[in-house]
């Protein structure tokens, strides 16, 4: 799965929370995205089901793998944002910019970020 396609998705969201329409060439560029990605999953849970003569534990399925790393990748991004208005919060309550509190939080938010673009980059591949 490309970052083009969650781009074209935090676009659309954008575009929703400012009133704002997608116009037809936007809109036919993501269905076309996502009808690609739903054929290439279902080809691939197709022949999951149906094996033939190969063994089900040597299929490489690199559609669904990139797609689950998207799904990951999208909570990690919901975790991120919840540990920076937590460290937004902190600050804006009187804690200062570097106390252990802040460290700690920060710390957490650089963790995520580096784990989220190794499970990007691994699915990539």
């Amino acid at each position: 799965m490309s970052n083009k396609y969650e781009d074209l998705i935090k676009n659309a969201r954008m575009n929703a929370d400012c009133g704002e329409h997608m116009s037809p060439a936007e809109v036919t560029t993501l269905l076309n995205v996502v009808e690609t990605t739903f054929a290439a999953l279902a080809g691939e849970v197709y022949d999951l089901k149906h094996p033939g003569t190969y063994l089900p534990s040597k299929r490489e399925t690199p559609a669904l793998d990139a797609f689950l790393a998207e799904v990951r990748a999208h909570d990690l991004n919901a975790f991120i944002r919840h540990h920076s208005a937590e460290l937004d919060a902190h600050i804006k309550n009187g804690g200062e910019q570097f106390d252990e509190k802040s460290v700690r939080i920060r710390d957490i938010i650089v963790s995520a970020r580096l784990f989220r673009e190794q499970i990007r980059k691994e699915a990539a591949q």
